[in-house]
């Protein structure tokens, strides 16, 4: 099978290092809002607009993405899918619109964390497009507009990623651990 991953939150937990920095940020820019981090918009979740967004993207983004650990039992269980006979795809909407050089960031942060994949794709909003162009069999992501348009537009199976800001959807079948991920591909 083809199995489609995700990074952030789904691979690693990027969430809880982003509410580091941005608390950090709103402290040293005099913004008076707490961290939400069951929002999954950085207006929502932050208090922040573009000007802001942006700025915090400049300033914090990298050594976040860098900074973020693994999921427990994530290197393991893809490494384990892998010699299961799977191709493993990596499919990051880490943007070069937002970021300078996500390739290299991301790639970096995989080899790092020994995550194993044969093909690591960034730049990666239209994820749907990205598993008809590349087979992917099964999709596993934590963000509720991808798997919204990957099962809109796609064959494609997906395993969402438990997170306090996609609690409303319960129409994908979901996990909380790596091991989970890995019993569940096992019963497709």
């Amino acid at each position: 099978m083809n199995i489609g991953i995700d990074i952030d939150d789904t691979i690693n937990n990027l969430a809880q290092i982003i509410g580091v920095y941005a608390k950090k940020y709103n402290e040293e820019n005099n913004i008076d809002y707490k961290i939400r981090l069951n929002c999954w918009s950085w207006e929502k979740a932050c208090g922040w607009n573009e000007y802001h967004i942006k700025k915090f993207m400049g300033e914090y983004m990298e050594e976040a993405f860098l900074k973020a650990t693994p999921k427990d039992d994530a290197a393991n269980v893809i490494e384990k899918l892998h010699l299961d006979g799977n191709k493993i795809i990596i499919i990051t909407s880490r943007s070069d619109q937002r970021i300078n050089n996500p390739y290299q960031i991301s790639e970096k942060w995989l080899k790092r964390n020994n995550i194993y994949y044969d093909k690591l794709i960034i730049n990666g909003e239209e994820k749907a497009k990205q598993c008809i162009e590349n087979n992917i069999d099964i999709f596993i992501d934590d963000h509720i507009d991808f798997c919204n348009d990957i099962q809109k537009n796609t064959k494609t199976r997906i395993l969402m990623f438990d997170s306090p800001y996609n609690q409303e959807c319960t129409k994908y079948t979901r996990v909380n651990t790596w091991k989970e991920v890995y019993e569940k591909i096992k019963e497709i």
